[in-house]
Order: C-alpha cells, then structure tokens, then sequence
C-alpha cells in the first residue's frame, strides 16, 4: 500500500501523544505535513520488526529533541501508520527539593523527597523517620576549610552529627582540617563518634585531620558500625593519644597516624572493641604505638598490613584480650629522634593471639632499655608463624623472648 503520512504532536488528540520534552510547539497538531513540524513516513510491512520509519527533523524548534530521540520514542509508543499504541506511559514526577529543617513531618510510608544541604540526596520517609536513600555530606557544606589555619572543630562536629544522623557518609576532600576539644559533648576528646556513620577522605597524606591540642585525645569512635578510611591523623606532637577505636564492627583502613609524643599514652588505643577490621595502618613518630584491651578487654579483632615506627616506648602491648589476629605486622624504630624503644611487643593476660608474618628490624643505632623484644606473661596459646626480627649490634645483649606463665609458640 501507499506510505501513510502522519503528523505528532502535543495536541490532544488520541494521534497526537507526543512528549513536551520533545515538543515546544504548544499548539494543537494536525494529521497533515507542515512546515517547522515532523514528519512520519511510514511502510505498512508484514513484518512490522523490519519496519523503518523515517523522521524529517525541519528547521526550527518544534521538536526539541533530536532525531535519535523522536525516534526512539515514535518507534515504542506508535504502530506503523502513525497512530499511538494503547499502552500505558509512566511519568516520574520531579520530587520537591526540602532544606533539612523543613522536611514535612513523618509518616507516610515510601515517599521520597530531595534534600538540599547538608545531606544532600534523595530521602525516604520510613513511616516514623526521614532517612537518607542515597545522600552523604562533605564537610564543605558546613564551613569546613582545611587550610591548615582555620579552625574547623564546628564544621567537623556538625558534619559528623549529620552523617550520623542519617546513618550515612561524610567525605572529607583533600586539606588540612584543624581541630580542638572545645565544644565537644567528650570535652577529653576532640572529636566524638558513638553512630554508625563511614568517614572517608582523597587518601593518606591528602585529607589530614590534624589535633591542635597540646594534651586532649584526638578521634574517639564508641559506637558500632563505624567505617573510617583514607586520611592521616596528625596529632601534632600531643600528649594526648591520637585514635581509639570501641564498639562492634567497625572498620578502619588505609589510615596513617603520626607525631603523638605522650610518655604512658599510645597512638592508636583498640579498647571493648569486638568483631573489627583494622587494616592497611602506617603509625609514624609516634611514642607508643598500639594498645589493645587498655582498660576494657577486647576480642575479635583482625589487623593486616601494619606498620609501627616508634620514637621510644612500645610499638604494641595486648592487654586482657583474646582472638587477635595480625597479618604482616613491621616494627621498625624511627633512627632519628626520641629515645631508645622499650619493647617491641608486650602481651599480659591474654590468649590466642596470632601473629603471621612478623617484621621486625633493629638495625639503627638505638637499643632496648627493656631486657628482651617480646615479653609475654600469663598468656596462652599466642602463636608466631614466621616472620624476622633483626637487630644491630647494640641489641645483641638482648634477649628475644622473655616468658612467664605462658603458652606459646
């Protein structure tokens, strides 16, 4: 038969069905060709899989779209002489973009909304709450700078609290973000996290959070669910330890801590923590380096690929704690500063401690105030599988193990 020519449009008309996305020209159309509209030729075929229509796209603005969209759409939504099919469209209204603060209150259940600070994104409302779908925060939304000369301490906690609000993200771009204990709810500490939340920054080195009290704690994280990643804790030469990690199933990775100076306090303190992961952690300059079980006993607790260089003090002591596990732990003394090490690694009143894959090198020029590397009392079942501990001639003097009511291996 003769081709069929049609015309579509955003008139009214059952034949005219056709989107404004693709369509400014708000007048009526007509089952006619005219100039500035679109033209359909189409082959009435018995087999309507091979059909071609083509599309006349004319000069001017009437449709918007391009040729490949008029096309895409006539070829879904209409049979092969132009008219529309019966089928049923869906349209996906834009959702209402709310400021926080002004969300409607709860209690419709699956209706979504667009947020427009803070956590930005789409929200759910579950019935009783307003949560984030797919939202995080980034610490610039709250005046955060990290110039390494503003005090950020505010945008920090704000930022914090909104994540932890949602349940959700904070990003924290590269910078060097200044903080102090003032204005926490844990005035000990300078930043205080008990919600499930993930904190991420651009890397070690690139996002630093940086503690500008002289004898506060740093970071302190006693909640459950909390995911930190990819920043460096510079606690600024502070007496004051620099991170401690509690809670259940919490996870920290690829961070790097440096420059605690307190004589009896540790870098890195892993205290009731049960069921962790602390992964890919670089301690640098610091006095002491890891305490596990400091003041309450912890188990269950897997590290990999960490590393310690101690100025002086301890690199690791294991306090009242069982299941611990490290995969590739290096201890490896800073030559340049501080004083002599201790002890490499301290272990009391634990049980199945495994260590796989243990580095230790004492090749500087400092030695052991302590009489042995690892002194390990009324322990059990702590296990060594491989690994090295090499000394220089300083250290010869000093003996390896140091035992007392212990089972190990």
């Amino acid at each position: 038969e003769d081709p069929v020519m049609a015309e579509l449009g955003s008139g009214s008309t059952p034949r005219s069905n056709y989107p404004a996305t693709l369509d400014t020209n708000s007048s009526q159309e007509v089952d006619s060709p005219s100039i500035n509209k679109t033209l359909i030729t189409a082959a009435k075929i018995e087999d309507g899989y091979t059909a071609i229509i083509n599309i006349q796209t004319e000069l001017g603005t009437d449709p918007a779209g391009t040729t490949t969209d008029v096309k895409t759409f006539l070829q879904t939504e209409h049979d092969l002489d132009g008219t529309h099919k019966a089928s049923m469209v869906l349209e996906v209204p834009a959702l209402q973009g709310y400021a926080t603060a002004s969300l409607p209150a709860a209690g419709t259940a699956g209706r979504l909304a667009r947020v427009t600070d803070g956590i930005r994104g789409i929200w759910m409302d579950t019935g009783t709450a307003w949560v984030s779908v797919t939202g995080y925060a980034n610490i610039k939304d709250f005046g955060g700078k990290g110039d390494d000369a503003t005090d950020d301490t505010a945008a920090l906690l704000a930022a914090i609290s909104a994540a932890m609000t949602a349940a959700s993200t904070l990003y924290i771009p590269s910078g060097t973000y200044r903080f102090d204990q003032t204005g926490d709810a844990s005035p000990t500490y300078g930043i205080y996290i008990n919600q499930p939340v993930t904190i991420r920054g651009d890397g070690i080195g690139r996002t630093i959070l940086k503690n500008m009290s002289a004898t506060a704690a740093g970071i302190r994280c006693a909640g459950s669910y909390i995911l930190i990643s990819d920043l460096t804790i510079d606690n600024n030469s502070g007496t004051g330890e620099a991170f401690r990690q509690g809670g259940q199933f919490s996870k920290t990775t690829n961070i790097s801590i440096k420059n605690q100076a307190g004589a009896t306090t540790y870098a890195l303190i892993v205290d009731g923590s049960t069921s962790a992961t602390i992964d890919h952690i670089i301690l640098s300059n610091v006095t002491n380096g890891i305490d596990i079980g400091a003041t309450v006993p912890t188990n269950g607790v897997r590290f990999s690929q960490v590393s310690i260089e101690p100025a002086s003090g301890k690199a690791l002591r294991i306090n009242v704690s069982s299941d611990i596990e490290f995969y590739g732990l290096h201890i490896e003394p800073v030559t340049t500063s501080g004083g002599n090490l201790e002890k490499a690694i301290a272990i009391t009143g634990s049980e199945e401690i495994d260590f796989y894959g243990l580095s230790a090198e004492f090749d500087g020029p400092k030695t052991l105030t302590d009489d042995a590397y690892i002194e390990i009392d009324n322990s059990r079942s702590i296990n060594f599988w491989g690994g090295r501990i090499r000394h220089a001639t300083s250290c010869a003097s000093k003996a390896f193990w140091k035992l007392t009511h212990t089972n190990t291996s």
